[in-house]
C-alpha cells in the first residue's frame, strides 16, 4: 500500500484527488483539484501547502480555512 504525500497543491490533481476546505465556522467546501492547480498556476501563486490557505476564504464566515486536505473523486 503507498502512501501519497501531500505537499503542493499539484499534488491533490497528481494523485488525483480533489481538494477540501474545513472552516472553523463549520462550513465544508469542495473544489476540483484541477481547477484549484490551474488557478494558482495562471495566478503565479506558490503551490506550497503552508502558504496555500492564505488564498481562500469560508464562502460562509470570510474566514481562513482551519485545513486543506485531499477528496476523493467520485
Amino acid at each position: 500500500m503507498s502512501s501519497k504525500h501531500f505537499r503542493t497543491i499539484h499534488d491533490f490533481s497528481r494523485h488525483g484527488y480533489d481538494v477540501e476546505l474545513r472552516c472553523s465556522c463549520g462550513h465544508r467546501a469542495m473544489l476540483s483539484g484541477r481547477a484549484v492547480v490551474t488557478r494558482f498556476h495562471e495566478m503565479r501563486w506558490p503551490i506550497g501547502l503552508e502558504g496555500a490557505a492564505e488564498r481562500f476564504r469560508c464562502s460562509v464566515c470570510g474566514s481562513l480555512p482551519q485545513s486543506i486536505g485531499p477528496l476523493a473523486r467520485d
